[in-house]
């Protein structure tokens, strides 16, 4: 969270390309770590494995509904009378308190301990046996299915903004508000899901 903070505030202070660019590198990192450490904290907060799925859903319905509200926080700093003006570069302030506020949050969280066997550490076998786990066909279509998923959730994300505004004629800032339907339609799927397994 810190890093991404200090991303944004270099968003608006230092408008590059090369800026964007870290910014998405610092994000993409960022997830990722977050993504590895929420999925393995569930584990820690649920018993059996529907409570497991229903959890898991919930958590990625409530990060689709982060998103549906980051594509009207990014449509409220768009200057209507001059789209092409960087004003909405200010949003990244907005983002960098956001950001700093959950690493305050986050210090305060206290998470139950896991007990486990004591065992020698072995980086190397426990890297293998990773590695092994690859070659399951159910790991294989695993991986290929979030990757396909996440390359369609991301790619249609992306490109409806541009859709709304080139194609049906709207504004920049209801284009960008407009695409939050889409993020609405993921977010009550993962929500319900989350309810239905439990």
């Amino acid at each position: 969270f810190v890093t991404v903070a200090a991303a944004c505030v270099l968003m608006p202070l230092v408008p590059s390309f090369a800026t964007t660019k870290l910014m998405f590198f610092a994000v993409g990192c960022s997830f990722a770590l977050i993504k590895v450490s929420v999925y393995s904290t569930i584990g820690l907060l649920t018993e059996t494995s529907n409570q497991h799925a229903s959890f898991l859903n919930l958590i990625e319905g409530f990060f689709m509904l982060g998103v549906l509200s980051g594509y009207w926080i990014f449509a409220a700093f768009i200057d209507p009378a001059d789209p092409a003006s960087l004003s909405w570069l200010d949003v990244y302030w907005v983002l960098a308190v956001i950001a700093a506020a959950n690493a305050v949050l986050l210090i305060g969280v206290k998470f139950p301990k896991l007990e486990l066997e004591e065992e020698r550490a072995n980086l190397t076998g426990d890297f293998v046996e990773m590695i092994k786990l690859l070659w399951r066909p159910s790991v294989l279509v695993f991986v290929v299915s979030a990757f396909l998923y996440v390359l369609i959730e991301q790619g249609i994300g992306t490109w409806l903004p541009t859709f709304n505004n080139e194609v049906l004629h709207l504004t920049p800032a209801m284009a960008v508000q407009a695409t939050s339907i889409f993020a609405l339609g993921l977010a009550a799927g993962r929500l319900s899901a989350g309810f239905i397994l439990q």
